[in-house]
């Protein structure tokens, strides 16, 4: 009996697939079909996946004659044999006990699906990794229970991507859940993934990684400028689902719409200014914002103030007047970019100490080494059971032991929260304010995409 069925949609992959395949090869649990579905490659990716499936009969590959990731994925799963399936993306690559794992914990518990924390990973002087846990710090007594939407609709912000779970083959065929099959490989994971959050009643959420995907490859669709169009199809395509399925989809739009809006604005402020949109750009913009504003306005005022949505001036704006909208989204993409400039330029010049080892100092440091910043020499925390423990290469101190940094350190901040309360302790242990620098956000999923300085390669 074939377990999971792993679909490797490719297109031009040479330089990372070898890697890819050869991981899942090495999985532990050895009852895995592995499909790979190559959307016309001409680089050898092709010739590269005929060679390895003549030597493992596991491998079933499938020439698509789109290239379009969300069709390559349903060419996929449509041919799959296994209790389950699974993505890997091609520039990727897994962990040997991945599905082992995810398997085990799927049948015992009579999951829908199964996730698992990830790691992000760089090629720098040596590759360097990146952990992205699912579940907030508050809710981590929640890994390994069986939940469902009605848990924390609020898990839509955090659950973003398809490749770090399996999902039962039955679920999803008895469901109807597709991806969307538009052109290209961008962004089609967002319908899944909401549509498979929606409509299970048993999913889980695993503390482990055990998939590592690469934020260096400048040809990922995470750096499209048109990233808007997809986003707006997406759009498009959800909206049936929720009218196939109203009943689940009423208890939660409000949250729904807030997140397609976040995806909308992400992709937006990768397009040129509005007024210089070609003729495809500015239709696309002009019908998210048609079919936006009507399911808005659809919303009672109890949902709106429910995810303070009256709050938001970018949706506000984004409804009432798109120049103003275009305006600020790019004036806050100009002055992000300038603030987290100008945080490498001084942590370049000096010895750092990251104040906070959690998700925020996390991302700020992983920010900093993306961008060639080496002077980072520690982390302190006020979390007693971090204490003298190591966080990525580096020593966690308590805020009392930072003596030896008094004199030469600087000290990022990587708490917006308790900035105050920290920098107030910093001072009682004798740290000159000169030397308190209030960091940058760096959200984890930004940490190792933005790139503006060289880095050594």
């Amino acid at each position: 009996m074939v377990k999971v069925s792993v679909i490797v949609p490719s297109y031009n992959s040479i330089l990372y697939y070898k890697e890819c395949i050869e991981s899942i090869l090495r999985q532990e649990e050895k009852a895995i079909e592995i499909i790979p579905v190559d959307a016309g490659s001409e680089d050898g990716t092709w010739e590269l996946i005929c060679s390895y499936a003549k030597s493992d009969s596991r491998i079933h590959p499938i020439q698509s004659e789109r290239k379009s990731y969300g069709y390559q994925c349903n060419i996929g799963i449509r041919s799959a044999k296994g209790k389950y399936v699974a993505v890997v993306e091609s520039d990727d690559y897994i962990l040997p006990h991945m599905y082992g794992q995810l398997y085990q914990a799927a049948e015992e518990n009579r999951l829908d699906w199964v996730k698992a924390d990830f790691d992000f990973f760089v090629d720098l002087e040596k590759r360097f990794f990146l952990h992205y846990p699912i579940l907030p710090s508050d809710k981590k007594k929640d890994y390994g229970k069986v939940l469902n939407l009605t848990y924390d609709p609020e898990i839509i912000f955090r659950d973003l991507n398809l490749w770090n779970g399996i999902y039962k083959r039955e679920f999803l065929e008895k469901e109807k859940i597709w991806f969307h099959e538009t052109e290209g490989a961008a962004f089609q994971d967002i319908g899944f993934v909401l549509q498979t959050l929606l409509v299970a009643k048993r999913f889980m959420y695993l503390p482990s990684s055990s998939y590592c995907y690469r934020q260096d490859n400048q040809m990922s669709s995470i750096y499209n400028p048109a990233g808007v169009r997809y986003v707006w199809n997406e759009f498009q395509y959800m909206e049936c689902f929720f009218e196939k399925n109203s009943n689940r989809y009423d208890a939660y739009k409000a949250v729904i719409l807030k997140k397609l809006f976040g995806d909308f604005k992400g992709g937006y402020v990768r397009m040129p200014q509005l007024k210089e949109l070609g003729k495809k750009e500015w239709e696309c913009v002009n019908s998210f914002r048609k079919c936006f504003k009507l399911q808005y306005n659809h919303l009672s005022i109890c949902e709106k103030l429910e995810e303070k949505m009256p709050l938001n001036i970018y949706m506000n704006l984004f409804l009432d007047d798109l120049e103003q909208f275009d305006q600020l989204v790019r004036k806050e993409k100009e002055l992000t970019r300038n603030v987290r400039k100008t945080a490498i330029q001084i942590a370049k010049r000096n010895q750092v100490v990251i104040a906070g080892a959690g998700e925020w100092g996390s991302g700020l440091f992983a920010f900093f080494k993306n961008n060639g910043v080496d002077s980072v020499s520690a982390f302190c925390d006020n979390n007693l059971s971090l204490l003298g423990k190591e966080h990525m290469g580096l020593k966690i101190f308590s805020v009392t032991e930072i003596s030896n940094f008094r004199n030469k350190a600087l000290f990022f901040i990587s708490s917006e929260s308790y900035y105050r309360d920290i920098k107030k302790q910093l001072l009682t242990f004798g740290i000159d304010s000169g030397q308190i620098v209030r960091s940058p956000m760096i959200p984890l999923h930004e940490a190792l995409e933005d790139r503006l300085c060289e880095r050594s390669i």
